[in-house]
This record gives C-alpha cells, structure tokens and sequence, in this order.
C-alpha cells in the first residue's frame, strides 16, 4: 500500500473521515513546511499524525511546540492519542514504553516530546521532526519566536531534522511572518 493510502486509512480509522488533500499533502511532504491558516482546518491533527508516523514507525525524535503548556499537551494527549489507540489495537505500532503528558517513548529510541515555547526546554534536544504550532503567537515574551528559531538551530543542523511551522495570522511583526515571507513558495501552503 502505497504512503498516502496508508495516511488516508490511518485518518479514516482515527478521525472517522477522509482527509482534505491539503492534508495529504502536507503528509506526504520530506521538505518542511510554512502553513499559514485558518482555523479549524485540521492542520494540528494532521501535523500529530506525522509526528506519530515519524516516532511510532520511524524510530525518530519529534518536538512538539505550542504557544504554551496546555496548547501543546493537548495535541500531544489528544490528537497524537487519537491516531496511536487504533494503531496500537491493529498491532500497527507497539504501545509507548512512556507515555506521560509531554511525553510518549517507545523501546526503538522514537520519541514524542511537548512543550511550550520557551527555549530552554528545546535547545540542545536532537529533534529530527520539529512542529511549530502558532508560531505567530509565541508572544510570551518579547523576541520569543526569533528566541525559539535560533534555540532549535543547532539541533536541526545536528541530525538534519525538519521543521513544520504552522499559524493563524498575527500581523507582520513576528517571525513566523518573517519565514512565511522568505520561504519559497513550494515550501509553504496557504490554507483559507
């Protein structure tokens, strides 16, 4: 079965609906991404199933940031979760050996960290998948989203992760604004 039936089996069974292909897109992706969206389009959910793809079956390092604790918890503990338990019942992937709030870890080294934007709790962790998650609005403190590029930097470099950012607009005066505007245009969606 070829990669983006699997994505669309995997979605089906878990979200109990087919994927937009904007979704499917964004699955099939090997390059990051800059997603510019709007609400309510399933790009969190989707986001989580690749990070699990990525962790579960590719033995990978995800980071997942969100504006804060209770954002990025919640796609860890509900989204992540809701493709992992069918998976798991179908004997696709193993049980996570850890599975706690800001963490799921299996015993082939793949690993599913959650945090805020803040960057101590990301500098130095060698992610190989990183998710940004409104990116625009890491706004906890002046300077956050620059603070956040420049922490996972080395680690990306380190183990030639990828990242995805994604966001709801917030202005022109945000990085993500910024890379929204450098990055080519095969390497970004807009989602209406």
């Amino acid at each position: 079965m070829s990669k983006p039936a699997i994505y669309r089996e995997w979605f089906q069974t878990a979200i109990g609906k087919e994927p937009f292909d904007y979704q499917l897109d964004i699955l099939a992706r090997k390059a990051g991404v800059v997603i510019n969206k709007s609400r309510q389009t399933g790009i969190s959910t989707v986001l989580a199933l690749k990070a699990v793809a990525k962790a579960a079956l590719g033995d990978q390092k995800v980071l997942i940031c969100s504006k804060d604790q209770q954002a990025s918890i919640h796609i860890l503990n509900d989204y992540c979760q809701d493709f992992l338990r069918p998976m798991i019942a179908a004997g696709i992937v193993d049980k996570p050996t850890t599975d706690s709030k800001a963490l799921l870890q299996w015993p082939t080294g793949g690993e599913i960290r959650s945090f805020p934007a803040r960057p101590e709790h990301v500098r130095g962790y060698p992610a190989n998948y990183i998710i940004f998650d409104e990116a625009a609005h890491f706004t906890a403190e002046e300077g956050l989203d620059k603070k956040m590029l420049e922490a996972i930097g080395p680690a990306l470099a380190q183990v030639g992760g990828i990242l995805d950012m994604a966001s709801t607009p917030n202005g022109t005066a945000n990085e993500f604004y910024r890379v929204w505007e450098a990055t080519p245009e095969e390497n970004r969606l807009l989602i209406p």
